[in-house]
């Protein structure tokens, strides 16, 4: 079951407006995927793990909706094995209403079906990872779950991370992917994120969110090595 992060970001500049009731139903998107910026100051909503025909599908969706959402980031996962009839069956008629400002992650549920063709698919063609701005933030997208999802220094994931952090000029920052470097949760901690941890660390990435565990979890700020910093 999904749970809903909400995240309210305000543009820096004072000439910001807000672009009214997005609830995804009444958005074109481009039929080749392209991130959905929207238009700032934007609500986002974040939530994962929450498509497999249960009934509290419909109603999480239906929470984003009625928060009237601008944003959805998905985190990743449609049950069992993200196979394409699942994203027709499942995806499409609960988090599918919210398809048009939705820029979503692969799951390791994704992936049960060969190279996450499902996710691929429903996506229309969508990067395995891919950036891009909104409301005065940088968002960065990852993909922590396939086979090919490398994250070690040197590979074509971490390397495209790294430039892209140091071609990002905004002042905030936040990354999200499938699987948590640190949890509390049932599958405890994801060391294979390690170095991409540190390198967001390094970087001053602000916020980072992730799915995989079913439950709700908030951290105090952490460093490049997990320990507390302070600050809310």
């Amino acid at each position: 079951v999904g749970v809903v992060i909400l995240l309210s970001l305000l543009h820096l500049s004072a000439t910001a407006a807000h672009a009214g009731n997005n609830t995804g139903l009444q958005v074109q998107r481009a039929s080749a995927f392209e991130p959905w910026a929207g238009t700032p100051p934007i609500t986002v909503a974040a939530v994962g793990d929450g498509a497999g025909g249960n009934p509290h599908d419909t109603k999480v969706s239906d929470l984003i909706i009625s928060r009237q959402a601008d944003m959805l980031l998905y985190l990743g996962d449609v049950y069992d094995q993200g196979a394409p009839e699942q994203y027709t069956d499942y995806y499409e008629p609960t988090y599918g209403r919210l398809r048009a400002i939705t820029n979503p992650v692969p799951g390791n549920h994704d992936y049960k079906t060969a190279d996450a063709a499902g996710y691929f698919g429903y996506w229309d063609g969508i990067p395995q990872f891919y950036s891009y701005d909104s409301g005065g933030w940088h968002f960065i997208a990852l993909d922590s779950a396939g086979s090919k999802a490398n994250l070690k220094p040197g590979s074509a994931q971490y390397e495209w991370l790294a430039n892209d952090l140091d071609a990002n000029s905004l002042p905030c920052t936040l990354a999200y992917y499938h699987h948590p470097r640190y949890s509390i949760g049932q599958h405890g901690d994801n060391t294979m994120l390690a170095d991409v941890w540190s390198l967001l660390a390094q970087k001053g990435v602000d916020v980072t969110l992730a799915g995989h565990d079913h439950d709700y979890q908030r951290w105090q700020p952490l460093d490049g090595d997990g320990i507390p910093t302070g600050g809310a």
